[in-house]
């Protein structure tokens, strides 16, 4: 369990690195700007909730899941889509710069479908559909640096650190074609087996970049709604027994917030202007 400790900890210490040299990027960038061309005045916080629908992408390099049997050669690619729900917190660092704070939901369940020929006595071909049908979920955080690019489009650059609450698993090996003939226990079906995932790493680390644009709902600013985009790269793998297995995301939906504490308009007040 220690090592496995000091390994979770030296793979964020490793990603943390780059992260940190984003934010100061940004956060330089965003000073020199607002410096140059605007004067704030008043400072915007924001609570709100989101939620997204998600493609998910597995990619990985096994032969079947840790202590089930399985016949298959490899398996390599998988795709799903589940729902993701939360809620934010958005901390300003200056007019075009914040940070925001996601908890939240993520299903990140994808279907496995390899397909395996062999030769038959009859000359046909044996068509064997391998299915690895995963139900994954897991709840963590998003640390997010968002950027005001022009207007109200904005972008989006962090990570996401979460712990899988479940994962579990359905497996079955069909014999589709010939339309006759049966597996050695007398059935078209084979090593089914179900259950939860062995050996799943505690926490997950990807790294986020997305895109918003905001819309204002009341004339004071103080509701907006955000259609958002967002690609979730996973950096460690979903199982802790070497083999590769990795999962990406798309996500993209609406998030609404609750501006409070004053307002900011970084086009209302120009350098040394007054409202």
């Amino acid at each position: 369990m220690l090592l496995l400790i000091i390994s979770v900890v030296n793979t964020f210490l490793q990603h943390m690195k780059k992260i940190l040299l984003l934010l100061v990027i940004l956060f330089i960038s965003s000073q020199a700007r607002s410096q140059s061309l605007f004067s704030p005045h008043n400072i915007n916080h924001g609570v709100g909730i989101y939620g997204n629908f998600t493609i998910n992408s597995h990619s990985s390099n096994f032969q079947g899941l840790p202590g089930v049997p399985n016949c298959c050669e490899q398996f390599s690619t998988a795709t799903g889509n589940g729902l993701s729900v939360g809620a934010f917190y958005e901390l300003p660092l200056d007019p075009y710069l914040s940070l925001q704070f996601k908890f939240g939901l993520f299903n990140l369940s994808a279907k496995y479908s390899v397909e395996e020929y062999e030769p038959l006595s009859t000359d046909e071909i044996a068509t064997i559909d391998h299915v690895i049908d995963t139900d994954i979920n897991t709840v963590g955080f998003d640390i997010l640096a968002k950027y005001s690019l022009f207007g109200s489009l904005n972008a989006y650059g962090g990570f996401n650190i979460s712990h899988p609450a479940f994962a579990d698993f359905r497996q079955v090996e069909n014999l589709t074609k010939p339309t006759y003939g049966t597996f050695e226990n007398g059935t078209r079906k084979r090593n089914q087996v179900s259950g939860k995932i062995e050996n799943v790493s505690p926490l997950q680390f990807s790294l986020v970049f997305g895109i918003s644009f905001d819309i204002q709902v009341t004339r004071d600013k103080s509701y907006i709604l955000s259609p958002e985009f967002y690609y979730v790269y996973g950096l460690t793998n979903l199982v802790d027994n070497g083999d590769k297995w990795k999962i990406n995301s798309l996500r993209f939906g609406l998030s609404f917030k609750y501006g409070f504490l004053g307002g900011w308009d970084k086009y209302d007040t120009p350098l040394g202007g007054e409202n």
